[in-house]
């Protein structure tokens, strides 16, 4: 079974700015919400985890697989991709083509955005399109979700479905998710854990 751990880890992410150490440990199914002021390093941790920052010490356990959902990338109205094209782009290639589109289908009506799949991402609005990403992410393989404000433009009775429905999928399917978000009274539940970073320490250049 999946698990995801950091010991003791430190990340820099520029010269003189220090975030850790940070130490946790998340099993199947649980649900690890990250809270801090900005500039506290949310983003930055959450990439650590993804392996897109590189760690300055400790340890950190991530499985060779992770789905991360960046916040909505400026120039993304410009992708010449359709919602159902970027749902295939991530979708494991088992079973049938036919039992393959029934997933998509079913994806997209869960986060609320059914008879959308033939629609361009860049004719969607901004919630719109973080629903996509969010159907996308609960469509792919990956035993680990790492959401980054991945619903900042959903407003908040759209929010808490989209909380209750991760937290019901990671229940059924045993994966693990760690959320970045300014609303944590939506996603923080009692089966949830909450780790909250302090403002990062600054050394002396």
């Amino acid at each position: 079974m999946s698990r995801l751990s950091a010991a003791e880890l430190i990340v820099v992410p520029s010269p003189g700015v220090r975030i850790g150490p940070v130490s946790f440990t998340l099993g199947p199914g649980d649900l690890l919400v990250l809270r801090g002021p900005n500039g506290c390093g949310k983003t930055t941790l959450l990439r650590t985890l993804a392996g897109l920052h590189p760690i300055e010490s400790g340890q950190l356990a991530v499985p060779s697989t992770v789905a991360y959902v960046a916040q909505g990338p400026e120039d993304e109205e410009q992708v010449p991709l359709g919602v159902d094209e970027v749902l295939t782009l991530v979708q494991a290639n088992d079973g049938s083509a036919r039992s393959r589109a029934d997933a998509r289908h079913a994806a997209l009506s869960d986060v609320g955005l059914e008879g959308r799949g033939a629609r361009r991402m860049s004719t969607l609005s901004g919630g719109e399109r973080q629903r996509a990403r969010f159907a996308a992410a609960l469509l792919s393989p990956a035993p680990v979700l790492l959401f980054d404000e991945a619903t900042s433009a959903v407003d908040d009775e759209g929010e808490k479905k989209l909380a209750d429905l991760l937290r019901s999928r990671l229940s059924t399917t045993g994966r693990i998710a760690v959320v970045v978000t300014h609303r944590p009274d939506v996603w923080t539940q009692p089966e949830s854990t909450t780790l909250v970073l302090p403002a990062p320490s600054r050394r002396p250049r």
